[in-house]
């Protein structure tokens, strides 16, 4: 009998992409507008998203174990709406597959990253061999399997979920009311988009239904609880930006 998976290691990978690449300059565009009105479209693409990602499971589970986006939409819709279906989801794909190397490389270039090398390694390999090594490392893990890959990812959540909160201790002493009160109404359907984005998980689901054999309560609870997690971590995480940043300046 195969093993079931874990619901909260579910639920982080749900977060994990809840979370993404966007996460970091989403209140560049929020904090235009302001933090309650951020809040409310925050809210509203939380709702949003939940219902598509329950639709979608849904749909997953209407098909043979293993489907993806692309074939639940040929068998539900046909082959012209597959095509359509595929084009946008390598689109929206696009940015984080191009973006994730493109940005590790700039991290990886940074003089702190040599001097730590230097420091514990005395040799400090250039950051393409770096970035190289990264790339092999997860292309391993992500080739092992999805049950790996779901542990790989509960222990990088773990990790950032520890430096958000590092990061909450010291920025919340700066956080100022006048700040937080700002709004500028105008401007807040336009963070719906850059939210949406960012927040979007829908494409992992398909995959998550499989790795808990397809359990309809499992499904519903990794669904909750990792967008749960996801929005809470926006929540936070505009509070402090926006928070700490005078009215205008982001």
């Amino acid at each position: 009998m195969q093993k079931k998976g874990n619901v909260l290691v579910a639920s982080f990978v749900v977060a994990g992409f809840g979370i993404g690449a966007s996460f970091v300059v989403a209140p560049i565009i929020t904090g235009i507008t302001g933090f309650i009105p951020a809040l409310w479209m925050t809210l509203l693409n939380w709702l949003f998203t939940l219902a598509l990602a329950l639709l979608t499971a849904e749909a997953t589970l209407a098909n043979p174990d293993g489907a993806n986006v692309i074939t639940i939409t040929r068998n539900l819709i046909g082959k012209k709406w597959m095509v359509i279906s595929g084009i946008i989801f390598f689109s929206i794909n696009l940015l984080p597959i191009v973006g994730y190397p493109v940005l590790g490389y700039y991290i990886l270039s940074a003089p702190q990253i040599h001097l730590l090398w230097e420091y514990f390694f005395i040799y400090a390999p250039p950051p393409y061999l770096l970035g190289l090594m990264l790339a092999i490392i997860f292309g391993l893990v992500l080739g092992s399997g999805l049950r790996l890959t779901v542990r790989v990812n509960f222990v990088l959540m773990l990790g950032f979920f520890g430096v958000l909160y590092f990061a909450c201790i010291k920025g919340s002493e700066f956080v100022s009311k006048e700040n937080l009160l700002y709004q500028n109404k105008l401007y807040s359907f336009f963070a719906f988009p850059i939210l949406f984005n960012a927040m979007s998980y829908v494409a992992v689901i398909p995959s998550l239904c499989t790795y808990v054999n397809r359990d309809v309560k499992k499904i519903k609870r990794m669904i909750v609880i990792g967008s749960l997690i996801s929005l809470a971590a926006f929540i936070v995480w505009q509070y402090i930006v926006i928070g700490t940043s005078p009215s205008g300046a982001i």
